[in-house]
This record gives structure tokens, C-alpha cells and sequence, in this order.
């Protein structure tokens, strides 16, 4: 089964979001609006029972006869008030006064209806206005009326010396509240509704946008795939980290096509490296199977034999390359680097005719003799083949702090400033503006060794003016 998109994805999550957030918004809303106008009714209760309070505290109350003259004069006076607020003052002995005479009549009658069925028959869970009692203070509750459905009520009891006369109670509807939750929930779900659509939809456009780039990138990827290099990601515009990404598969691409060709242009001169000597091996070999003389056996064995050691050579340079850059580990111990140069001074002689000048420190590096020993020969065999006969080629070994620079400079026709950056890749042929080389390993097999020693090595040169090859190694010490 195939999977959601990614568009798909982040709009519904983006759609789940907003709902929720919404849903909890709306809840939040309503417990806060329900409880606020709970509390307005409440104190308006408050405030009636007050009124009460001063207005009987003002005439005599000595007996449920008094309560009953009292209660009809208070209720005489309260026309002025909301018409939904139900009082109603009953007197001890069994005598009810309300300003809602009807509303009073249809409590009792269907109070004692509802009385007379078992629990688990009565319409209503909650009690009803006139079954709400005190239990000797202030009292609020929630009731069930016939009319006005849920109502709030307060009581409280007529006490004069000691003696209840009566209760009072006064009794609000809770529509009010119902109403404004009910208009919440309308409001909600038309609102909600809408922002949810809303949000979907600059989701997905948004994730379209967003989504565009990794499209490219996997269009790219599949073409890579399917053995085209030459496709970019080219992204100029968008989110930065998507457009650095872009950028750096780019790069990656460049350096890969690079890797190829040079690997392309490496395998054909590899090929006319080998078939070369090859081919004159086979010549030499053939003459030697009908050669009578001599003179020309000794010659064409001679012939053989070195171009079997260039081939070995060869060999040798590549399975060299491939150690190092596996990373191959080094055997390290102390070596003096006056040795290390004389060694060098002995050697250079043999790569060419050419002016030779060494110079160096004392102290000593911590390095492989053999593979360091080698790192300079093919620097200074580099040098001898960018220079003529008669020409210098200076190396010179100096302490910066506790590493060691070893230069190798030559006064040819110095590199290309766009091949300096390039002349120690692999598979790359020749590093000098005018004479090639052969397959161009020197170089790579120089910085190969010198990073498994922990060093560095670049290249100074100004066309015309020369070049000169630098080493630092780390761990010396004077």
C-alpha cells in the first residue's frame, strides 16, 4: 500500500492541529463564559436576598401570620424586577406567597405528582425549586422548573428569637447560561470549521511550495540513477536549508563528474602506459626468438627488462596510492633529519642532471623513513621533470614551532593558477603548464602519505616563476 505524499502529510497534520487547538480553545471559552454568568446570577441572588433582609429586618416578624403581611408587601414592591427571577416565601404552617402566583401553583402540583412515582420514574434528576430547603444558613442550588427548566435558587430561613417562621427563596433561570453555551458551540463549530479549511489549505500550499525543491532533488537523484551526471538541482529560491542542500548535492555532482572524467582520462593513459612497454616487450620478445647474434640478444633482453620494470613501476605506484589512501598505517619512530637529507643529497644526483642545493635543521620527526624518504623523491623527481638540465632545484627543511616544513623548489615554467588547487588529485595527468607526465601518480602518492603522517602539503607557483612544493609534519622536536 502506498503511503501518504509528504503534502498530504502536513496538512493533516497542520488540519489535526488547528482542530484541536480550536476544540481546546472552545472549551476553555465555554467553562470560563458558563461559569462567569453562573456567578452574575449568583450575586444578583445575593443582592435580592439582601433587599429582603433590609426590608424584613424593618417590621415585626413575631409570627408566620407576620411573615405572610411582610412577604406580600415585599413582593408588592419587587414589579421593578427581572420578570425571569422566581420568589417565592414560604411560611410555616404550610402557606406559600411567590410574585409568580401560576408558576408556584404548577411547582406544587407537579412537585407532588413527581413525588408520588418511584425515583427511577421522575423526568427530572435534579430537585425541584420548592424541595430545595436550608440547612439553617444561605443556601444555593440547582433546581428544575416546569416553565423555565433549570433555575438557581438561594434560600435562606426567617428565624426571629430563636423560632423559624418561614424560608424565602429566590430563583433564577440558568437559560441564559444554556443559550450562551449553545451560541458557543455554534459559533465553534461555524468558526472552527472554516479555520480548519482555511489552515488545510495554506498547508498544502505551503507543503507545495516547500515539497517543489525535493522534487527536484529526487528527479536529480533518479537521473543520477540512472547514470546521468549531468542534471543540477539549480535551486536559487526557497527555504535556506533546502537551498544549501541543493548547493552542496551540486557540488557532490560536480566533484563526482570530475572524479569520472579524470578517472576516464586516468584509465586511457594507464592503457598507453602499459601498452607501451607491453608492446615493446612483445617486439623485443619476438625478435629475441629468431635473433643468432649475440650482440643483439644482449640488447633486446636489455630492451625487455626495463620496460618490465616500468611496468612494475607502474604497479608499484598504483597499489602504493590505493594503501595509502585506505589508510594504511605508517611505522613510525624518531628519524634525525640530518639523515633524512643526506640520504636525499645522495639520491637526487640520479633523477637528472641538474643543480642541486639542500639545506637543513637539526632535530628529528617522527616518521616512516621509507614512505617519507619517498614523499621527497617524488617531489624532487617532479621538479627534475618541470626543469631542464643545468636548472635549480632546491630543497630546504626549516622548524615552525614543533612541525616541520620541507620545501622542494624548482625554477621551471611554474603551474597554471587554476591547476594549483588540482594538481594532487588522483588520476590527474601532469601538474605543470608545459610537460606532462606520465600517469601523474607522484604527486597523489605524495599527498596520500604525507595525511597518513598527520601533515599537510600544498603548492606555491607563479607561471613562469617556478614552483615550490610544501610539507609540515607535526611532531617535531629540536
Amino acid at each position: 500500500m502506498r503511503s501518504p505524499g509528504l503534502v498530504l502529510r502536513l496538512t493533516a497534520a497542520v488540519a489535526v492541529t488547528v482542530a484541536a487547538t480550536t476544540a481546546l480553545s472552545f472549551l476553555a471559552v465555554e467553562q470560563v463564559t458558563g461559569r462567569g454568568l453562573r456567578a452574575a446570577i449568583d450575586a444578583d441572588l445575593v443582592t435580592q436576598l439582601r433587599e429582603w433582609r433590609r426590608f424584613s429586618d424593618a417590621r415585626p416578624m413575631t409570627s408566620p401570620t407576620d411573615v405572610e403581611s411582610v412577604a406580600r408587601s415585599w413582593l408588592e414592591q419587587q414589579r421593578d424586577h427581572p420578570s425571569s427571577q422566581v420568589q417565592v416565601i414560604a411560611v410555616a404552617g404550610g402557606r406559600q406567597v411567590s410574585n409568580h402566583p401560576g408558576v408556584l401553583a404548577e411547582e406544587v402540583a407537579r412537585e407532588a405528582a413527581e413525588k408520588a412515582l418511584p425515583p427511577e420514574q421522575r423526568d427530572h434528576p435534579l430537585p425541584g425549586l420548592l424541595d430545595v430547603g436550608p440547612d439553617g444558613s444561605v443556601t444555593f442550588a440547582t433546581a428544575s422548573t416546569q416553565d423555565a427548566g433549570p433555575v438557581r435558587v438561594i434560600t435562606e430561613p426567617i428565624v426571629r428569637n430563636g423560632q423559624v417562621l418561614g424560608v424565602v427563596r429566590v430563583a433564577d433561570s440558568l437559560g441564559p447560561v444554556t443559550r450562551a453555551r449553545e451560541q458557543l458551540r455554534r459559533t465553534f463549530w461555524s468558526v472552527g470549521t472554516l479555520a480548519v479549511v482555511v489552515a488545510a489549505g495554506l498547508a498544502a500550499a505551503t507543503a507545495a511550495l516547500a515539497a517543489r525543491p525535493l522534487r527536484r532533488l529526487s528527479s536529480v537523484a533518479a537521473a543520477v540513477d540512472a547514470g546521468h551526471l549531468e542534471p543540477r538541482v539549480g535551486l536559487a529560491h526557497g527555504p535556506a536549508d533546502l537551498v544549501a542542500l541543493g548547493r552542496n548535492v551540486d557540488g557532490m555532482l560536480d566533484r563526482l563528474q570530475r572524479a569520472f572524467h579524470r578517472q576516464r582520462e586516468f584509465a586511457g593513459e594507464i592503457s598507453h602506459d602499459l601498452r607501451t612497454p607491453l608492446a615493446v616487450a612483445r617486439a623485443q620478445a619476438e625478435r629475441l626468438r629468431n635473433a643468432d647474434d649475440d650482440r643483439v640478444r644482449h640488447e633486446g633482453v636489455r630492451v625487455l627488462l626495463g620496460r618490465i620494470d616500468a611496468v612494475d613501476r607502474l604497479v608499484g605506484d598504483l597499489l602504493t596510492l590505493a594503501l595509502a589512501e585506505e589508510g594504511a598505517p605508517v611505522r613510525t619512530h624518531r628519524l634525525e633529519v640530518a639523515d633524512l637529507l643526506t640520504d636525499l643529497r645522495a639520491e637526487l644526483p640520479l633523477l637528472g642532471d641538474r643543480e642541486y642545493e639542500v639545506t637543513g635543521c637539526a632535530g628529528s620527526i617522527a616518521a616512516d623513513p621509507d614512505r617519507l624518504a619517498r614523499v621527497l623523491r617524488n617531489l624532487a623527481d617532479n621538479a627534475v621533470r618541470h626543469t631542464e638540465p643545468g636548472q635549480q632545484v632546491t630543497v630546504t627543511a626549516a622548524a615552525h614551532g614543533d612541525r616541520l616544513r620541507l620545501s622542494v623548489r624548482d625554477t621551471g615554467p611554474g603551474i597554471r593558477r587554476g591547476d594549483l588547487d588540482r594538481i594532487f588529485e588522483r588520476f590527474r595527468s601532469g601538474s605543470s603548464s608545459s610537460r606532462p607526465g606520465s600517469a601523474g601518480l607522484g604527486l597523489p602518492i605524495a599527498r596520500a602519505l604525507v595525511e597518513a603522517h598527520g601533515g599537510r602539503i600544498w603548492a606555491e607557483s607563479s607561471p613562469g616563476a617556478g614552483a615550490a612544493f610544501h610539507v609540515e609534519l607535526p611532531d617535531y622536536r629540536s
